[in-house]
């Protein structure tokens, strides 16, 4: 899969389908990692599953383009971080 603006949107619909329900999660999220960012309230095991999902076909560069997007959300630099790690790893 490649990083382009449809696996963007995709990752972001994804995110926002996690989080649906969450906003207890995400306030009380919110104070424990002290950002300013938005967080939208996706747990973190659901991160780490969506992570390994994107990890397999993902290279450097394509996590570098999806870190570059625009996206303010804390859950979203999150899983970028996570599949980083995941992509490391193997």
């Amino acid at each position: 899969m490649k990083a382009n603006s449809d696996m963007y949107d995709d990752i972001v619909v994804k995110l926002a389908e996690l989080a649906q329900g969450n906003e207890t999660y995400a306030a009380f999220n919110k104070r424990i990692v002290n950002t300013k960012m938005p967080v939208i309230g996706v747990r973190v095991p659901d991160l780490r599953r969506l992570a390994r999902e994107l990890a397999p076909n993902m290279s450097a560069a394509d996590i570098s383009k999806l870190l570059t997007a625009k996206n303010e959300s804390f859950d979203y630099v999150l899983l970028c971080r996570v599949v980083d790690y995941a992509c490391s790893a193997r």
